[in-house]
This record gives C-alpha cells, sequence and structure tokens, in this order.
C-alpha cells in the first residue's frame, strides 16, 4: 500500500508541473481535428460504432484533463469520469463547459481509482494511458471492469511492452547519465531530439509535455498482449477488438464453429506482431507500398483463376485446360510472398545489433559516446520510436442459459 501511494504521489507531482494530456481544445479547429481522430479510432479501427456510446453510462478511470473523454459525452454518453490530479479536473471542467451538449450528464470525481468507491453499474468502462502509470496495473483493471454491467464493454488504451520498449531503452539512458530532472530534460533533448519533434508534430503536445510524459514520469509499467489476455479471462470478457490488429492472418473460421474467442485467449497468440511493434520504425502508408505492386500481380491472377469456377452448372461445362494455366499462374505470382516479411526480419536483425551496441556503450562509455553513437543509428529510435499505443475492446457476456 505505501508502495502504490508513494508512486502515485510522485506521478501527481509531476503531472502537476506539466501535464501530458493538454492539447489546446480552445482552438476550434484542434477541437475537430481531435474529434475526426476519435471517430476514426472507434469506427474504422477498432470496428465500435459511436452510436454505441448515445445514451450510454460510461465510467473513465483516469480521465486527465478530459480531452479524450469530452467526446464520450459529445457522442451521448453519460459520463462519470475519475481523476486524481485536481489541476486536471479543473482543466477538464472547462473543456466540458465549452463542448459538452447543453443536455449531458457528467460528474467529476477527484481520487484515486483506488480508493474510489460508485455505487453504479456502467455500459462502457473505459482508461487511457493512465494505469501503466501504477504499481498495480492489474488490480487497477480489476477495479474498472467491476463497474461493467453484463453486456457492456471495457475500452483499453495503454503501452504495450514491446510497443514501448524502444523509450524504456531511452529512459534507462537518462536515469544513467542525468543527476537531476533538469538532466533528463536536457540529455532528452541532446539523445532523441528526432522522436520528440516527431511526436509534436502529430501529436500536438508540447515539447515540454511530452519530455515529462515519456522520461520524467518515475513510472512506466507496460504489459504485454499475453498479460492484457489473462486480465480479459480472469474478468469473465470477452475478447472484441484490438489496434493494431493481432488477429493472425491465417485466421478465417466460419463464426458458426465458435472457436474464436477461444483462439484469442491463447498465450503467445500475438507474439509475431509484439516482436514487430518493438522495432516499429516507418508509417503504415509508407512502409505499404513495397507490397503495391506484388499484391495487385496476386490479385488480378487470383481474380483470373477463381474466375474459372465462380459459377458451375451443371449445363457448364470448364475449360480444365485454362484452369490449370490459371492456377498455375496463381502458383507463381504466389511465391513472390516467400519474401513478404524478409525485409521486417533484416530490419529486426539490423535493430537487435543497434540494442546491444547501446548496451555496450552505456556499460563502459560516458553521454559524449552515446550521442555520438545515438546519431548514426538507423534503425534505433528512428521514426515511430516503437509504438507507443495500443488500443482494446472486450465485453462482458450475457449469462449461458
Amino acid at each position: 500500500m505505501s508502495e502504490r501511494l508513494r508512486v502515485e504521489k510522485e506521478v501527481l507531482s509531476v503531472f502537476q508541473k506539466v501535464n501530458p494530456s493538454t492539447y489546446h481544445l480552445e482552438n476550434q479547429s484542434e477541437f475537430d481535428y481531435r474529434s475526426s481522430l476519435r471517430k476514426r479510432l472507434f469506427q474504422d479501427y477498432l470496428k465500435f460504432p459511436i452510436r454505441m456510446f448515445k445514451g450510454a453510462k460510461l465510467l473513465d478511470f483516469g480521465c486527465g484533463t478530459g480531452e479524450h473523454a469530452i467526446y464520450y459525452s459529445v457522442f451521448g454518453a453519460k459520463c462519470t469520469l475519475v481523476e486524481m490530479n485536481p489541476d486536471a479536473i479543473q482543466r477538464a471542467r472547462d473543456i466540458w463547459k465549452s463542448y459538452a451538449p447543453a443536455n449531458a450528464k457528467y460528474q467529476f470525481i477527484n481520487s484515486s481509482y483506488f480508493e474510489v468507491d460508485l455505487p453504479d453499474k456502467y455500459d462502457i468502462v473505459c482508461t487511457e494511458g493512465s494505469i501503466h502509470h501504477t504499481t498495480a496495473k492489474e488490480d487497477a483493471f480489476d477495479k474498472l471492469v467491476s463497474y461493467l454491467k453484463t453486456g457492456g464493454f471495457v475500452y483499453l488504451n495503454l503501452a504495450s511492452k514491446a510497443g514501448f520498449f524502444q523509450r524504456n531503452l531511452q529512459r534507462m539512458i537518462l536515469y544513467k547519465y542525468a543527476d537531476s530532472e533538469q538532466d533528463i530534460v536536457k540529455y532528452a533533448m541532446d539523445f532523441f531530439a528526432e522522436n520528440i519533434e516527431r511526436s509534436h508534430q502529430f501529436g500536438h503536445r508540447t515539447k515540454e509535455a511530452i519530455i515529462y510524459d515519456n522520461y520524467v514520469n518515475p513510472k512506466w509499467d507496460c504489459p504485454s498482449v499475453g498479460e492484457i489476455m489473462r486480465w480479459f479471462k480472469k474478468n469473465n470478457l470477452v475478447f472484441y477488438s484490438s489496434w493494431p490488429n493481432i488477429i493472425p492472418l491465417n485466421f478465417g473460421d466460419s463464426p458458426y464453429t465458435g472457436t474464436f474467442t477461444e483462439l484469442m485467449m491463447k498465450e503467445g497468440i500475438a507474439a509475431i506482431p509484439q516482436l514487430f511493434w518493438m522495432c516499429h520504425q516507418q508509417d503504415d502508408n509508407l512502409s505499404s507500398e513495397c507490397f503495391y505492386d506484388m499484391t495487385q500481380k496476386i490479385e488480378s491472377t487470383l481474380e483470373a483463376a477463381l474466375n474459372c469456377v465462380k459459377d458451375v452448372e451443371p449445363s457448364k461445362s470448364i475449360d480444365l485446360d485454362a484452369f490449370s494455366q490459371k492456377f498455375t499462374e496463381l502458383k507463381q505470382a504466389a511465391t513472390s510472398m516467400k519474401d513478404l516479411y524478409s525485409n521486417e526480419i533484416i530490419l529486426l536483425n539490423c535493430f537487435i545489433e543497434e540494442v546491444l551496441a547501446m548496451l555496450r556503450i552505456l556499460k563502459h562509455n560516458g553521454p559524449e559516446k552515446m550521442a555520438e553513437f545515438l546519431k548514426n543509428t538507423r534503425h534505433l529510435f528512428r521514426g515511430t520510436n516503437g509504438l507507443g499505443g495500443t488500443y482494446f475492446i472486450a465485453y462482458k457476456p450475457e449469462p449461458r442459459r
């Protein structure tokens, strides 16, 4: 208990200096921009229609300044928002006053979510970028879903162990060389300026907020996908969706077989995607370009082969020679897929070599040598610098009759 309270106090102290979740929603253009991001996240990526929020009772643990949660209210949810930082709550109240619908129902509760005691159950419970800052993330999740109604949904956004791997390496470097909070800020800008600039550009947070959130913040305890699946199983929840997608490519049973949810709960189901989250570097729209020529060729040959038998009738004869020819062409086209992930494996191997070199420098050399090394890495701390956030939705099923 004392350890939990100590960490809460230290995290709160950092967040009261520089709040990590401020996105300047005072500007209508920024509010509208982030609204479009929220809709895209839920509808396009998590396959959770916005209408699911309309009229729903929603509980948010760790709402911060409310700059994500305000959209739940805009989408029609009745919100209960728990946050331990009173300064953040004050900003959240101002945002709600500006943007919540005139008839919106909501309440803010200034409390640690370990201490809060609520009388209600909720249709949707959620936590975003919060429970990985505690000493007891599983306990926090258990507490959150204890308020979930049967048939309700839990939305979970947090950093994963693999996706946050590179940022944890950065934290390790900074804590090796820094003797003070000021040193952390200085070395972060010296060592990781590219990552900070990119995060500022795409996330619209200040560089100071990014540094305090990622590096000064004393607690980032990130779970693996396997841990999250165990949390779901322990609380009798069923996996619904995630982003990035963790469903293996070769899964394709009919939904009537009833095996999907059991398969998704198996240990290690997401080991392969997590491997690539760890060294993620290039935006998907860029890295996918190398697949276009290959997939277009496969698509046309596949379509031609399938067309040979797309409409079989008793009175129709099939040109078996043409059928054979088209499938021979399909086989040849498909061989190009054997190296589909060769670039990723090469990147992974190079990435691991750079990690090992970094560790040797960290062990034997000072910050000047580290700075020189980091300027010349090709994979480590480049581009997206791993994968900062992962998103999951699960639901609490009705009892079987």
